[in-house]
C-alpha cells in the first residue's frame, strides 16, 4: 500500500495560512493556541532524524474548537452548535536533516492519518454531543476508498455501532487544516461570520491558501479520473477507484 508523501513546506505554508484566515473570527478563544503548537510540532519533526516514526496530533485533550454558530441553518434556526477538531497523523520524516535541506524535506505516512469532527449543541444545564465522523487516509488493505470518511465505531450507537466499518464515503485530501475549512464551511453558511465572505477577501494568507489546494484538487481529480479508465481489469468504474492508491510523490510539487 501507497505510503503517501506531502511537504513540510507546503504544509507549515497551510497551516499559518488557515490561522490567519479563521482564528479571529471562527475559533475559539481557548484553542487559539492549538494551531500554533500544531505548527511547532511540524516544525520540530521536520528537523528531526528519517529513523524516527512519529506522531503529529491535535489531541482530543485539546482540540480545536470552532465558536458556536448564531443559529444554525442560514441564522435562523434555535439551535447553536461547534464542533471539535482533533487529529493524529503517524509520520516519518524523509530526507537529509541538515540546516540547508530543511525546506526540501518530506514527510510519509506510516499507519493512522485521520482527522477527527464531533459537533456539540448549546443545551442546558450542560452541552449536549451531537454526532462525529472522522476523515482519513488510509493505511494498509483498506476496505474502502483511499481518502474516506468513515462514521461511528467510536461511541456504541445504535446507528453506526463499533464493530460496523461502514460506510465509507469518498472524500479530498484530508489534511487537518483542510477538514477545519471544510467543517467552516458547513457550519458558517451565512450571516455573521460567514466563512465563504472570509475565505474570499482576497489576501495574501487567501492567495496562498488556494494555490496549495487548487494544486491538490487538480493532482487528485487527475489521478482519479485516470483510474476509473484504465483499471486494472476490473469491470466497474467505482471498484477501480475503490481499489487504487495513488503513487508516494503524487502530491508533492
Amino acid at each position: 500500500m501507497t505510503q503517501l508523501q506531502f511537504s513540510f513546506k507546503d504544509l507549515v505554508e497551510e497551516l499559518r495560512s488557515l490561522r490567519n484566515i479563521a482564528q479571529n473570527d471562527f475559533i475559539d478563544p481557548q484553542s487559539w493556541g492549538v494551531l500554533d503548537k500544531l505548527e511547532k510540532d511540524l516544525i520540530g519533526i521536520r528537523g528531526a532524524s528519517s529513523q524516527n516514526a512519529l506522531q503529529w496530533k491535535i489531541s482530543r485533550g485539546w482540540p480545536l474548537r470552532t465558536v458556536a454558530t448564531r443559529g444554525y441553518k442560514h441564522g435562523r434556526a434555535r439551535h447553536r452548535v461547534w464542533a471539535e477538531i482533533s487529529s493524529r497523523w503517524d509520520i516519518r520524516p524523509l530526507g537529509s536533516s541538515s540546516p540547508k535541506n530543511l525546506g526540501k524535506r518530506t514527510l510519509q505516512l506510516g499507519g493512522v492519518a485521520s482527522t477527527r469532527v464531533d459537533v456539540y449543541k448549546v443545551s442546558s444545564p450542560k452541552p449536549s454531543w451531537i454526532g462525529s465522523w472522522r476523515m482519513e487516509i488510509a493505511g494498509h488493505a483498506p476496505p474502502g476508498c483511499f481518502f474516506h470518511v468513515q462514521l461511528g465505531q467510536d461511541r456504541n450507537e445504535p446507528t453506526f455501532p463499533q464493530y460496523l466499518e461502514v460506510p465509507r464515503f469518498p472524500t479530498f485530501v484530508p489534511t487537518p487544516m483542510l477538514v477545519v475549512e471544510f467543517v467552516l464551511s458547513e457550519l458558517f453558511v451565512s450571516g455573521e461570520p460567514c466563512w465563504a465572505q472570509q475565505i474570499s477577501r482576497g489576501d495574501t494568507d487567501q492567495d496562498s491558501w488556494r494555490r496549495i489546494q487548487q494544486s491538490r484538487f487538480a493532482t487528485l481529480l487527475e489521478w482519479q479520473a485516470k483510474e476509473i479508465s484504465m483499471g486494472q481489469g476490473v469491470g466497474s468504474p467505482w471498484l477501480n477507484l475503490k481499489q487504487a492508491a495513488p503513487q508516494e510523490a503524487a502530491f508533492i510539487g
